[in-house]
Protein backbone atom coordinates (compact mmCIF):
# COMPACT_ATOMS: atom_id res chain seq x y z
CA UNK A 1 0.00 0.00 0.00
CA UNK A 2 1.47 3.29 -0.90
CA UNK A 3 2.23 5.92 1.63
CA UNK A 4 1.52 9.16 0.83
CA UNK A 5 4.26 11.40 0.45
CA UNK A 6 3.26 14.42 3.11
CA UNK A 7 2.75 11.75 5.37
CA UNK A 8 6.04 10.73 5.79
CA UNK A 9 7.52 14.40 5.59
CA UNK A 10 9.13 15.79 8.57
CA UNK A 11 10.26 19.60 9.19
CA UNK A 12 13.40 18.99 10.97
CA UNK A 13 13.79 22.55 11.90
CA UNK A 14 9.91 22.74 13.66
CA UNK A 15 10.52 21.46 17.08
CA UNK A 16 7.27 23.63 18.38
CA UNK A 17 5.16 21.25 17.63
CA UNK A 18 6.90 18.34 18.93
CA UNK A 19 5.81 16.03 22.17
CA UNK A 20 7.82 16.48 24.96
CA UNK A 21 8.22 12.50 24.73
CA UNK A 22 9.33 12.04 21.32
CA UNK A 23 12.15 15.46 22.15
CA UNK A 24 13.44 13.52 24.99
CA UNK A 25 13.91 9.77 22.68
CA UNK A 26 17.81 8.86 23.40
CA UNK A 27 19.74 7.25 19.97
CA UNK A 28 23.19 6.46 22.24
CA UNK A 29 24.48 6.20 25.47
CA UNK A 30 26.40 8.85 26.85
CA UNK A 31 29.75 8.35 25.13
CA UNK A 32 33.04 10.38 26.06
CA UNK A 33 34.74 12.58 23.37
CA UNK A 34 37.02 15.20 23.30
CA UNK A 35 36.47 18.53 21.92
CA UNK A 36 39.83 20.28 20.31
CA UNK A 37 40.39 24.14 18.88
CA UNK A 38 41.79 25.69 16.19
CA UNK A 39 44.39 26.37 18.52
CA UNK A 40 44.78 22.70 19.79
CA UNK A 41 43.11 23.37 23.29
CA UNK A 42 41.43 20.74 24.65
CA UNK A 43 37.80 21.03 26.22
CA UNK A 44 37.32 19.59 29.44
CA UNK A 45 34.56 19.75 31.97
CA UNK A 46 35.43 20.69 35.80
CA UNK A 47 32.23 20.55 37.77
CA UNK A 48 29.77 23.08 36.78
CA UNK A 49 32.30 24.81 34.46
CA UNK A 50 34.18 24.03 30.79
CA UNK A 51 37.78 24.57 31.36
CA UNK A 52 39.83 24.57 27.90
CA UNK A 53 43.61 22.58 28.66
CA UNK A 54 46.03 24.59 25.99
CA UNK A 55 48.52 22.13 23.58
CA UNK A 56 51.63 21.11 24.72
CA UNK A 57 54.75 23.13 25.01
CA UNK A 58 56.71 21.04 22.66
CA UNK A 59 55.84 18.15 20.58
CA UNK A 60 56.14 15.33 22.79
CA UNK A 61 53.69 16.46 24.64
CA UNK A 62 51.52 16.98 22.52
CA UNK A 63 51.36 13.65 21.37
CA UNK A 64 51.05 12.44 24.54
CA UNK A 65 47.08 11.33 25.66
CA UNK A 66 46.71 13.26 28.48
CA UNK A 67 48.67 16.68 29.32
CA UNK A 68 50.15 16.44 32.39
CA UNK A 69 49.97 19.11 35.57
CA UNK A 70 46.22 19.56 35.24
CA UNK A 71 45.79 20.73 38.80
CA UNK A 72 45.90 24.26 38.21
CA UNK A 73 42.59 24.07 35.50
CA UNK A 74 40.71 22.10 38.19
CA UNK A 75 42.03 22.50 41.65
CA UNK A 76 39.14 21.18 43.70
CA UNK A 77 37.29 18.35 41.49
CA UNK A 78 38.26 16.11 38.94
CA UNK A 79 38.31 17.06 35.16
CA UNK A 80 36.03 14.95 33.35
CA UNK A 81 35.83 14.71 28.76
CA UNK A 82 32.61 15.51 27.94
CA UNK A 83 29.87 12.94 27.58
CA UNK A 84 27.72 12.90 24.21
CA UNK A 85 24.55 11.60 23.38
CA UNK A 86 22.39 11.54 20.39
CA UNK A 87 18.52 12.30 21.15
CA UNK A 88 15.87 13.18 18.52
CA UNK A 89 16.80 16.66 17.28
CA UNK A 90 20.49 16.58 17.99
CA UNK A 91 22.96 15.85 20.96
CA UNK A 92 23.24 17.07 24.18
CA UNK A 93 26.88 17.06 26.65
CA UNK A 94 27.10 16.02 29.93
CA UNK A 95 29.87 16.21 33.03
CA UNK A 96 29.46 12.65 33.36
CA UNK A 97 31.65 13.22 36.90
CA UNK A 98 27.79 15.03 38.26
CA UNK A 99 25.04 13.64 39.44
CA UNK A 100 22.10 15.66 40.41
CA UNK A 101 19.40 13.16 41.66
CA UNK A 102 19.27 10.85 38.83
CA UNK A 103 19.84 14.05 36.39
CA UNK A 104 24.05 14.73 34.92
CA UNK A 105 24.56 18.25 35.07
CA UNK A 106 23.96 18.63 31.18
CA UNK A 107 26.02 21.69 28.98
CA UNK A 108 23.37 25.04 28.02
CA UNK A 109 24.12 28.38 26.92
CA UNK A 110 23.81 30.89 29.45
CA UNK A 111 22.39 34.89 29.11
CA UNK A 112 25.56 36.17 29.86
CA UNK A 113 27.14 34.38 26.77
CA UNK A 114 28.90 32.00 28.76
CA UNK A 115 28.35 28.28 28.67
CA UNK A 116 27.91 25.89 31.93
CA UNK A 117 27.41 22.22 33.11
CA UNK A 118 23.74 23.34 35.23
CA UNK A 119 21.62 22.36 32.57
CA UNK A 120 18.91 19.98 33.11
CA UNK A 121 18.65 17.09 30.74
CA UNK A 122 14.65 17.04 30.35
CA UNK A 123 14.84 20.84 29.16
CA UNK A 124 14.98 21.93 25.66
CA UNK A 125 17.43 24.54 26.29
CA UNK A 126 20.40 21.56 26.82
CA UNK A 127 20.06 20.76 23.12
CA UNK A 128 22.44 21.40 20.77
CA UNK A 129 22.63 20.81 16.58
CA UNK A 130 25.75 19.12 15.89
CA UNK A 131 27.07 20.47 12.31
CA UNK A 132 29.22 18.21 10.35
CA UNK A 133 31.65 20.52 8.26
CA UNK A 134 32.90 19.47 4.42
CA UNK A 135 36.41 18.52 6.43
CA UNK A 136 34.98 16.77 9.23
CA UNK A 137 35.51 19.59 11.78
CA UNK A 138 32.30 20.34 13.65
CA UNK A 139 30.12 23.44 15.33
CA UNK A 140 27.61 23.56 17.86
CA UNK A 141 24.44 25.60 17.11
CA UNK A 142 22.80 26.07 20.69
CA UNK A 143 18.60 26.28 21.12
CA UNK A 144 19.58 30.13 21.58
CA UNK A 145 20.13 29.94 17.70
CA UNK A 146 23.94 30.97 18.80
CA UNK A 147 27.13 28.98 17.72
CA UNK A 148 30.02 27.45 20.26
CA UNK A 149 33.14 29.51 20.18
CA UNK A 150 36.19 29.97 21.32
CA UNK A 151 37.42 33.20 22.26
CA UNK A 152 41.27 35.17 21.85
CA UNK A 153 41.11 35.41 25.44
CA UNK A 154 40.96 31.12 25.30
CA UNK A 155 37.86 31.08 27.30
CA UNK A 156 34.64 29.31 25.50
CA UNK A 157 31.27 30.90 25.26
CA UNK A 158 28.27 31.21 22.19
CA UNK A 159 27.87 34.02 19.47
CA UNK A 160 25.50 35.04 16.62
CA UNK A 161 26.86 34.51 13.59
CA UNK A 162 25.83 34.71 9.62
CA UNK A 163 29.02 32.65 8.92
CA UNK A 164 30.97 29.92 11.20
CA UNK A 165 34.22 31.31 11.90
CA UNK A 166 37.27 29.29 12.22
CA UNK A 167 36.87 29.73 16.42
CA UNK A 168 33.40 28.33 16.16
CA UNK A 169 35.16 24.86 14.47
CA UNK A 170 36.13 21.92 16.19
CA UNK A 171 37.51 18.60 16.22
CA UNK A 172 35.35 16.11 17.98
CA UNK A 173 37.50 12.76 18.88
CA UNK A 174 36.92 9.82 21.04
CA UNK A 175 38.25 9.43 24.41
CA UNK A 176 38.06 7.80 27.68
CA UNK A 177 35.83 9.52 31.01
CA UNK A 178 39.47 10.61 32.20
CA UNK A 179 40.17 12.69 30.06
CA UNK A 180 42.67 10.54 27.49
CA UNK A 181 42.41 11.48 24.28
CA UNK A 182 41.80 8.37 21.85
CA UNK A 183 42.94 10.53 18.36
CA UNK A 184 40.16 9.43 16.35
CA UNK A 185 36.99 10.75 14.57
CA UNK A 186 34.03 10.22 17.15
CA UNK A 187 30.46 9.27 15.31
CA UNK A 188 31.83 9.87 12.22
CA UNK A 189 33.41 7.54 9.14
CA UNK A 190 37.25 7.32 8.85
CA UNK A 191 39.14 9.88 6.71
CA UNK A 192 39.92 7.02 4.42
CA UNK A 193 36.08 6.01 3.64
CA UNK A 194 34.90 9.17 3.39
CA UNK A 195 37.82 9.80 0.65
CA UNK A 196 36.82 6.81 -1.16
CA UNK A 197 32.91 7.36 -0.80
CA UNK A 198 33.40 10.54 -2.51
CA UNK A 199 35.90 9.57 -4.97
CA UNK A 200 33.12 6.61 -5.89
CA UNK A 201 30.11 9.35 -5.99
CA UNK A 202 32.52 11.63 -8.06
CA UNK A 203 32.75 8.60 -10.72
CA UNK A 204 28.64 8.45 -11.07
CA UNK A 205 26.71 10.96 -9.98
CA UNK A 206 25.34 13.09 -13.51
CA UNK A 207 27.95 11.35 -15.55
CA UNK A 208 26.46 12.03 -18.83
CA UNK A 209 28.19 9.42 -20.55
CA UNK A 210 26.72 6.73 -18.34
CA UNK A 211 23.99 4.24 -19.17
CA UNK A 212 20.71 5.12 -17.72
CA UNK A 213 17.93 2.80 -17.74
CA UNK A 214 14.21 3.32 -16.56
CA UNK A 215 13.16 -0.19 -15.11
CA UNK A 216 9.97 0.94 -13.79
CA UNK A 217 7.34 3.51 -13.59
CA UNK A 218 3.42 4.22 -12.82
CA UNK A 219 1.57 6.88 -12.98
CA UNK A 220 -2.36 7.36 -11.16
CA UNK A 221 -4.38 10.32 -10.56
CA UNK A 222 -1.69 12.94 -8.73
CA UNK A 223 0.53 10.42 -8.05
CA UNK A 224 3.48 9.18 -9.90
CA UNK A 225 6.56 7.30 -9.47
CA UNK A 226 9.48 6.25 -11.56
CA UNK A 227 12.94 4.04 -10.76
CA UNK A 228 15.55 4.86 -12.96
CA UNK A 229 19.10 2.63 -12.80
CA UNK A 230 22.73 4.04 -14.10
CA UNK A 231 24.94 2.01 -15.00
CA UNK A 232 29.22 1.95 -14.31
CA UNK A 233 31.59 -0.78 -15.89
CA UNK A 234 28.77 -3.04 -16.20
CA UNK A 235 26.93 -3.24 -12.64
CA UNK A 236 24.39 -0.56 -11.18
CA UNK A 237 25.92 2.03 -9.71
CA UNK A 238 22.91 4.06 -9.01
CA UNK A 239 19.16 3.71 -8.28
CA UNK A 240 17.11 6.93 -8.49
CA UNK A 241 13.54 6.62 -7.35
CA UNK A 242 11.54 9.48 -8.19
CA UNK A 243 7.66 9.72 -6.60
CA UNK A 244 5.54 12.13 -5.77
CA UNK A 245 2.21 14.05 -5.98
CA UNK A 246 0.54 17.21 -5.38
CA UNK A 247 2.06 18.29 -2.00
CA UNK A 248 5.45 17.04 -3.01
CA UNK A 249 8.30 15.07 -4.70
CA UNK A 250 10.41 12.78 -3.42
CA UNK A 251 14.10 12.09 -5.13
CA UNK A 252 15.95 8.82 -3.68
CA UNK A 253 19.47 8.07 -4.88
CA UNK A 254 21.18 4.57 -3.55
CA UNK A 255 24.66 4.26 -4.52
CA UNK A 256 26.20 0.89 -5.02
CA UNK A 257 30.09 -0.52 -6.10
CA UNK A 258 29.86 -3.97 -7.60
CA UNK A 259 27.53 -5.37 -5.64
CA UNK A 260 23.85 -4.98 -4.12
CA UNK A 261 25.07 -3.51 -0.75
CA UNK A 262 24.63 0.49 -0.86
CA UNK A 263 27.53 2.57 0.85
CA UNK A 264 25.78 5.75 0.11
CA UNK A 265 22.43 7.36 0.14
CA UNK A 266 21.41 11.03 -1.22
CA UNK A 267 17.82 11.86 -0.78
CA UNK A 268 15.84 15.14 -1.31
CA UNK A 269 12.38 15.84 0.08
CA UNK A 270 10.48 18.69 -1.40
CA UNK A 271 6.74 19.76 0.43
CA UNK A 272 5.23 22.36 -2.03
CA UNK A 273 2.98 22.75 1.00
CA UNK A 274 5.97 23.59 4.00
CA UNK A 275 7.82 25.80 1.02
CA UNK A 276 10.94 23.66 2.49
CA UNK A 277 13.42 21.49 0.98
CA UNK A 278 15.14 18.61 3.08
CA UNK A 279 18.40 17.14 1.71
CA UNK A 280 19.63 13.93 3.54
CA UNK A 281 22.57 12.21 3.18
CA UNK A 282 23.71 8.27 5.03
CA UNK A 283 27.07 7.32 4.48
CA UNK A 284 28.29 3.83 5.33
CA UNK A 285 30.98 2.55 6.68
CA UNK A 286 31.97 0.74 10.57
CA UNK A 287 30.05 3.17 13.35
CA UNK A 288 29.91 3.86 16.51
CA UNK A 289 25.96 3.18 16.13
CA UNK A 290 26.00 -0.27 13.39
CA UNK A 291 26.50 0.17 9.90
CA UNK A 292 26.16 3.74 8.84
CA UNK A 293 28.82 6.27 9.91
CA UNK A 294 27.69 9.72 9.70
CA UNK A 295 24.03 11.00 8.47
CA UNK A 296 23.44 14.46 7.71
CA UNK A 297 20.26 16.54 6.89
CA UNK A 298 20.03 20.08 5.90
CA UNK A 299 16.93 22.03 5.10
CA UNK A 300 16.51 24.96 2.57
CA UNK A 301 13.79 27.00 1.94
CA UNK A 302 12.29 26.76 -1.87
CA UNK A 303 11.83 30.64 -1.81
CA UNK A 304 13.60 32.07 -4.83
CA UNK A 305 17.20 33.12 -3.82
CA UNK A 306 17.89 31.50 -0.69
CA UNK A 307 20.86 30.19 0.41
CA UNK A 308 21.65 26.62 1.78
CA UNK A 309 22.57 26.37 5.59
CA UNK A 310 25.03 24.12 7.37
CA UNK A 311 24.59 20.25 7.19
CA UNK A 312 23.20 18.92 10.61
CA UNK A 313 24.12 15.04 11.27
CA UNK A 314 21.90 13.17 13.80
CA UNK A 315 21.61 9.74 14.24
CA UNK A 316 20.90 7.54 11.72
CA UNK A 317 17.91 5.88 13.67
CA UNK A 318 16.34 9.08 14.30
CA UNK A 319 12.91 8.86 13.64
CA UNK A 320 13.30 12.44 10.91
CA UNK A 321 15.72 10.92 8.88
CA UNK A 322 15.91 6.92 9.41
CA UNK A 323 15.52 4.88 6.23
CA UNK A 324 12.16 4.66 4.97
CA UNK A 325 12.89 1.13 3.66
CA UNK A 326 15.21 -1.80 4.40
CA UNK A 327 18.21 -2.46 2.72
CA UNK A 328 21.71 -4.06 3.11
CA UNK A 329 25.19 -1.24 3.26
CA UNK A 330 28.33 -2.13 2.82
Amino acid sequence: MRIPLLATFVALVTMSSQSQAEWLTSYSPITPVELATHTGNRLRACNHKVVSIPPAANKAKAQSATPKGLDEYCPKYPLFAWGIQFVEHGVQFVNPGMKQSSIRGTLIPTDGGTVAFTGDGRERSTLWSLVRHYDGKVSLLSSMGTYLVMHRDGTLGHERMTKISKAARFDLRSATYEGDSLFKPAFDCSAARIKEIRTRYAKVANNQKLKVEVVAQDAQHEYYEKTTHRYYNGFVAEEHRLSGDSGGESNHYTYFWGGSKAYFEYEIRISHVEGIKTEIRRYSGPGMQGPLCRCLSRVISLDEGAVPGPQFQMSCDSKSIARATKGSWE
